[in-house]
C-alpha cells in the first residue's frame, strides 16, 4: 500500500522516526498521492550540519502477465532554501515520468 512504501522512505531509528536532535536525522513527509497507478512521495530529510533537502519521489512497477517485473523510483530534489523557486519544475519531472 502506498502507506507501506511510505514508511519505508523517511529514516528510521530504533523502530520510531527519527528526530534532529537526538539522531542527527530526521525525514516529515509532506504529501502522498496515487497518480496514473504510480506512488508520488513528497517529503523532507534534514541532517544536523547540512542543508534540509525537499525531495519528490515516484515508484512504479513495471508488470509482466500480472506480475511484478521491475520496480523503478525517480528523485527530484533540491535544497529547502530553494523549493519554492523550484518545486513546479520537480512536480512536472516526476510527472513527465512513464514507461515507453
Amino acid at each position: 500500500t502506498i502507506d507501506y512504501v511510505a514508511g519505508t522512505i523517511l529514516p528510521e531509528c530504533n523502530k520510531a522516526l527519527c528526530t534532529l536532535d537526538t539522531d542527527g536525522v530526521e525525514g516529515k513527509m509532506l504529501e502522498q498521492a496515487v497518480v496514473r497507478g504510480n506512488y508520488i512521495f513528497d517529503y523532507t530529510i534534514a541532517t544536523s550540519g547540512q542543508p534540509t533537502r525537499h525531495l519528490r519521489t515516484v515508484f512504479s512497477i513495471q508488470t509482466e502477465e500480472g506480475r511484478g517485473k521491475a520496480l523503478i523510483t525517480l528523485t527530484a530534489q533540491c535544497l529547502q532554501s530553494k523549493h519554492t523557486a523550484a518545486q513546479e519544475t520537480l512536480k512536472a519531472v516526476c510527472d513527465s515520468f512513464k514507461f515507453v
